[in-house]
């Protein structure tokens, strides 16, 4: 009976350790199974990211050409752009003209080369310190919050309080005009949105946990916001600046057609409309021509600011 019992014992146990075996080898290759999706995504995911943009990278392409453009026109020009010869007033496009003459005489096709300069390297400049200036105000706002949060929080409340454009034109009118009178107008109201953006990013991951990691270890303020707030935020910042640029943009021509932005007779796009409005039907190319340059860069920045929010989520 001894040796029945322990032969029974011993066949049971073996049954036991083949039966975890299996329930192992299932358990196994159920969450290899399970897995498999997982692996699935993140190899997709991964494969999308990796994955080049080739509209995105037309679209920089021809952004880089418009700055050289834009920075060598001088060069480029066919005619010199403030050259005024009356007697050619108001010549359609031609070889010698490509789009034609304005009242004055002048090559429609080269200031509106040179007005590339004048129009489109100015708002990206306006751009980038706007949103240096609305980064940093948010970025403090959102940190240290309290007193400070309110006072600059309500400054921001005060400037997005009225039309931004309506409020430029009103400090430009004060300041003068000029194209750095009216730069520094649209600076004074378009930092807000950069402020108010990267205010909730920091007010929502300043509680992480890598955030009070980095305030354990010794950390102060400025080192935690600029080593490991701000790279999680720099993409949603990119993205908005480059929409903001079409913005920019369209502000200083409508400035400069209210006779606030540069002067005449400086090439600029939106002056070159104000000032052949009169001749749009005679001359129509002397208006649609510098309007075409502005629907076309505004066009292509709105798409590249798309492409490129959808390239870095």
């Amino acid at each position: 009976m001894g040796k029945i019992r322990q032969n029974n014992f011993r066949s049971g146990a073996a049954g036991e350790a083949a039966g975890g075996g299996n329930a192992a080898n299932v358990g196994a290759a159920n969450g290899s199974a399970a897995e498999l999706p997982i692996l699935r995504i993140c190899r997709h995911t991964k494969a999308k990211v990796r994955r080049p943009d080739k509209i995105l990278y037309v679209l920089v392409a021809v952004f880089v050409a418009l700055l050289l453009v834009g920075l060598f026109a001088d060069q480029l020009v066919p005619n010199p752009p403030n050259e005024a010869v009356p007697l050619r007033a108001l010549q359609a496009p031609s070889a010698a003209f490509p789009f034609g003459t304005d009242s004055y005489g002048r090559c429609v096709f080269s200031r509106v080369l040179v007005g590339i300069r004048t129009s489109l390297i100015p708002a990206i400049g306006l751009v980038i310190v706007s949103a240096v200036v609305g980064t940093a105000i948010g970025m403090i706002s959102g940190y240290y919050g309290r007193a400070v949060d309110e006072i600059l929080m309500r400054l921001t409340d005060l400037v997005m309080a009225f039309p931004s454009l309506l409020l430029a034109i009103f400090i430009s009118g004060i300041l003068g005009g000029g194209v750095k009178n009216a730069g520094l107008s649209l600076l004074c109201v378009s930092w807000t949105n950069y402020a108010r953006l990267v205010r909730a990013f920091v007010l929502s991951h300043k509680e992480d946990l890598y955030v009070k990691a980095a305030i354990l270890s010794g950390e102060r303020g400025p080192e935690i916001l600029f080593r490991h707030l701000l790279p999680n935020f720099c993409s949603v910042v990119a993205v908005t600046m480059s929409l903001q640029v079409a913005t920019m943009m369209v502000s200083l021509a409508g400035l400069s057609f209210l006779g606030l932005g540069a002067p005449l007779p400086q090439a600029e796009w939106g002056s070159m409309i104000s000032e052949n409005v009169p001749y749009l039907q005679r001359a129509a190319w002397t208006v649609l021509c510098p309007c075409a340059a502005l629907i076309i860069c505004s066009f292509l920045f709105n798409i590249m600011s798309d492409r490129l929010r959808k390239k870095l989520s």
